[in-house]
């Protein structure tokens, strides 16, 4: 959670001195990154939408359920509101998503945003584009070429994001034709950082050319989203296995982490949680146990839906028989 401190120090970012009245400051929260993120937008009395959703409007009847808990969520936010330090004491060090400023409307920003829900490789691919993930905003805009940032900016002056490390704060802006980046830091005292005086309205006159994702971009993504994968696995293995974790050290966790990835891959596993109780069972019964253990090895050779939960009831059974 984000200390009363730091919130303070993120709301000079989000809303800075020298902003003119006509700002307005939204989130744009990944629903998929936490089960508590819909709930905490619901509860919100400022104006919201679902960007999954046909609707502008909170109606959000043509989402099923198991959509609308993974769903981008766009919501405005109030200084004066008591949700908004609520929101950014949880939100920030979770990697909930990304805030803006902006001075279009929610249903103009909303508009831009859903532009940018898909977008499609160079051979013509179409992908989700979870821009809206600080860990792949953070590696996606450095990226862009002038033409990619005049277009993805649009009518948004700035994006405000956590850095890997979350005691940091990044805003991405492009007050001329570059990216411009500015970084704070929220667990000290420092001066305030530099602004933009006016928020700027971007977006090109005339049809807009779908977004493309070139291959070195994509590389990159998958490559930071893994990095960040891989660091959350080793405080997970060294807080719940530390004995094997300090004996080993860690470049050969770290490997094992890749290993376990590439091997969980195998029997279909691609989730981080599925992935996670993967390289736990590694850590327990060896690094092939799929192969090397007889009551794994027997429910790998039926592939099903619930192949995972077998595997983890037959670890746990195996190991009461063995105590």
């Amino acid at each position: 959670m984000l200390a009363p401190d730091r919130i303070q120090r993120l709301y000079e970012m989000l809303w800075p001195s020298t902003a003119p009245g006509a700002l307005r400051v939204f989130a744009v929260l990944d629903g998929a990154r936490d089960t508590k993120v819909f709930g905490a937008v619901d509860s919100s009395r400022q104006d919201k939408t679902c960007l999954y959703s046909v609707n502008a409007k909170w109606y959000l009847t043509d989402l099923k359920w198991d959509v609308i808990g993974i769903s981008p969520y766009l919501l405005e936010l109030d200084y004066e509101d008591s949700f908004t330090k609520t929101l950014l004491r949880d939100a920030w060090d979770n990697n909930w998503g990304v805030f803006i400023r902006t001075s279009g409307s929610i249903d103009k920003i909303r508009r831009h945003l859903r532009l940018y829900l898909n977008i499609f490789t160079e051979s013509g691919k179409m992908l989700m584009f979870r821009y809206y993930d600080p860990r792949v905003l953070r590696v996606y805009l450095p990226t862009c070429t002038n033409e990619d940032l005049h277009n993805f900016f649009g009518p948004i002056s700035a994006f405000i994001l956590p850095a890997r490390d979350p005691a940091t704060a990044i805003c991405y802006s492009v007050p001329g034709k570059e990216l411009r980046t500015d970084t704070r830091r929220l667990d000290v005292d420092s001066e305030p950082m530099r602004e933009l005086t006016a928020p700027m309205d971007m977006q090109p006159p005339g049809p807009r050319m779908r977004a493309t994702l070139r291959s070195a971009q994509l590389q990159a993504i998958r490559t930071a989203r893994q990095q960040d994968f891989e660091d959350r696995m080793l405080d997970h293995l060294n807080q719940f296995f530390p004995r094997q974790c300090q004996t080993s050290g860690e470049p050969k966790i770290r490997a094992l982490i890749r290993e376990g990835i590439a091997r969980a891959g195998k029997y279909s596993f691609r989730s981080e949680r599925e992935i996670c109780r993967f390289v736990d069972l590694m850590i327990v019964f060896g690094s092939r146990f799929d192969q090397d253990a007889s009551w794994a090895e027997a429910i790998f050779s039926r592939p099903g839906p619930d192949q995972l939960d077998q595997l983890l009831s037959a670890a746990q059974a195996h190991l009461t028989a063995i105590a």
